[in-house]
């Protein structure tokens, strides 16, 4: 995290990580409660929220993690072992969720599943490098505007999709 005096990177990590739980909840409070986004233009920059903001969640609060765990342990080197895989399996079984929870009973059909791959793996590469810099501690405003490239490039074919499957 840049400019933040080393002594509150940790406190000012788990606040972060708060704001943004707090933000996720109202975000999906709104879009639970309206079934006008699916009709209006505003259904490619909500998704692009919705994911980002996923996104932020599972970088900082592993950052705040590792953060905390390193100072508890008074190691500054301190990154837990098999970060890459722990990242790549956290990333497989959350695009997994998400898939059988947007698609829902369709998630059987060939057709509709095939749809749904390439926006899977874009968001996993997404979660995958969020988790993995956070887990390396390696935040910075370049880390997290590849995250956000990454997950614009996911909203906008989810999009597209979804708009193809509702015509």
């Amino acid at each position: 995290m840049m400019n933040i005096p080393e002594n509150l990177k940790v406190p000012a990590s788990g606040a972060a990580t708060v704001l943004i739980v707090i933000c996720v909840y109202f975000e999906t409070a709104f879009l639970s409660s309206t079934t006008l986004i699916l009709h209006s233009g505003l259904m490619c920059p909500l998704i692009f929220i919705h994911n980002l903001l996923s996104a932020l969640l599972i970088a900082i609060g592993t950052y705040f993690c590792a953060s905390f765990i390193a100072r508890r342990e008074r190691r500054e080197d301190y990154v837990p072992g098999h970060v890459s895989m722990f990242s790549a399996i956290f990333a497989v079984v959350a695009v997994l969720e998400d898939v059988v929870r947007s698609v829902g009973l369709d998630f059987l059909r060939a057709d509709v599943l095939f749809l749904w791959i390439p926006v899977a793996a874009i968001e996993a590469c997404g979660i995958y490098f969020a988790m993995l810099m956070g887990l390396r501690r390696q935040i910075n405003a370049w880390n997290l505007l590849k995250v956000c490239a990454i997950f614009l490039v996911g909203a906008v074919l989810e999009t597209a999709e979804i708009l193809c499957l509702l015509c």
